[in-house]
């Protein structure tokens, strides 16, 4: 069983499982995205599942539940637009 996942770059399986159910829970409680909307590899903001302000939500609930500081080159939606691409910048944050 690997421990390590690639994606680009390598990612801690343990992180992938934790963020992943974290931001489904997320879009669903807070931004009300029905859960069956929400695939790993589906655009978030392009699709128009969310908006801008759901943008600046979603960076201040990932800092906040994952204990990182997303860098300001990676705070734009096209680097943050899959449930995919956000598990895998949070892994490369996580010590």
């Amino acid at each position: 069983f690997p421990t390590v996942l690639r994606l680009g770059e390598n990612i801690r399986m343990e992180n992938k499982k934790s963020v992943i159910p974290a931001l489904i829970e997320f879009f669903h409680e807070e931004l009300g995205v029905e859960s069956a909307a929400l695939a790993v590899d589906r655009s978030l903001f392009k699709s128009g599942l969310l908006q801008s302000i759901d943008f600046i939500m979603t960076v201040a609930f990932l800092e906040e539940e994952f204990v990182v500081s997303i860098p300001s080159e990676m705070r734009e939606a096209d680097k943050m637009d899959t449930i995919a691409q956000i598990a895998e910048l949070i892994g490369a944050l996580k010590p």
